[in-house]
Order: C-alpha cells, then sequence, then structure tokens
C-alpha cells in the first residue's frame, strides 16, 4: 500500500488507504512516533482492509517537534487537520494522554476508540462512566502495569471487549503483531457498522 507523507498544521502525518471503511487516528507511545506504524505493518493492514489511516507524531515527537498544540486540543486539532470524520483512535500508553481530554469532552466526534494500556488508566477509571464510544482495551500479559487494569478501564464503557496479548510487554503490538492486527483491524472495520450518527 501507498503511504504518504504530509504536515498539516504543523503536525507531520502518515497517511494510507481509501476510508471506504471507515477512519482511523493513530496515535503512539512515549518511546515511539508514526513510523512504528508503517515499520510494524499496521498501516498497510488498515488499509488493505479499505480503511483511511493517519499516524501522527505528537506535539514533541517526531516531525511534529515545532507543533504549536496544546495536549488537550491535540486530537480535536488533527481531526480537523486531516480530515477525519467519527475516526476510530488508536491510543497506546501515552497516547491516552491526548485522547481522553476529546473521550470526555465530545465522544460523538469519535468512532471507536482502542486503548493498549493507557497511561493515566486509574484518573479516567474515576471520571469516565457509561461512556457512548465503543472500545477495545487491549494489554499485554507481560506489561509491567497488571493487565488486571483492563476490566475496570473497559466498564467505563457502554460498549467495550478486553483483550489481553499473551507474551506482550508494555508496547504489545510489538511482540505479537498478527494478533494485533488481527484484532485492530476487526473492531475498526465493525465500529462503523455500530456508531451512532
Amino acid at each position: 500500500m501507498d503511504v504518504t507523507e504530509t504536515m498539516k498544521g504543523g503536525v507531520r502525518a502518515l497517511e494510507a488507504g481509501s476510508g471506504a471503511a471507515g477512519d482511523v487516528l493513530m496515535l503512539h507511545g512515549r518511546a515511539f512516533t508514526a513510523e512504528t506504524w508503517r515499520e510494524l505493518g499496521t498501516l498497510d493492514a488498515l488499509a488493505e482492509a479499505g480503511l483511511r489511516v493517519v499516524a501522527v507524531d505528537a506535539p514533541g515527537f517526531g516531525r511534529s517537534v515545532d507543533a504549536q498544540v496544546d495536549a488537550d486540543d491535540f486530537v480535536a486539532h488533527a481531526l480537523d487537520a486531516f480530515g477525519l470524520v467519527r475516526p476510530v483512535i488508536v491510543a497506546p500508553s501515552m497516547g491516552g494522554l491526548f485522547a481522553w481530554p476529546l473521550v470526555r469532552s465530545e465522544p460523538e466526534r469519535l468512532g471507536g476508540l482502542v486503548l493498549v494500556a493507557p497511561a493515566n488508566t486509574d484518573v479516567f477509571v474515576e471520571k469516565l462512566r457509561a461512556c457512548p464510544i465503543p472500545a477495545l482495551v487491549m494489554w499485554g500479559s507481560e506489561d509491567q502495569y497488571p493487565a488486571s487494569n483492563a476490566e475496570p478501564l473497559a466498564a467505563c464503557f457502554v460498549q467495550s471487549r478486553v483483550v489481553v496479548l499473551e507474551g506482550g510487554r508494555h508496547p504489545a503490538y510489538l511482540d505479537v503483531p498478527d494478533r494485533w492486527h488481527a484484532e485492530l483491524t476487526a473492531f475498526a472495520t465493525s465500529a462503523r457498522s455500530s456508531r451512532r450518527p
């Protein structure tokens, strides 16, 4: 699949796919960038499923070093800049810090949420209740943060599922990429049919 590199509003992104099956916005963890998703094959896997995937470098990371975007506004900014319509947001680890504000304030703008051992889980378990966004909560069985954190987080959503990636560390997608891609693609393509306008 062809991957295009773009820069909009000071945010660098890698884009692939037609969008016939919906949109996906991919965030990343602190030790990674958008390139992680190209190197792992995630962009190709989602694009081949008919999804339009936009993987962004967070402000201060990768080639978005000079992006003047507040963390709380980043996901909304990215949705507007790249023209994403009710996308599935993929938020591993640090990515959760950027996703949470929009999840809480404007859930209607999102079509689905994939959380991979997100940061600040405890805080949002306390503050988030009956969130209407379909959610997939994924956790590596070998993560230094116990996989038992996944269930309370999933309970914050009206519609959710927990997947423990056996053998996976904190960035579990690196250890079990085939399972990661299968679960992610299935959720992202099905989320479109379960969305409510």
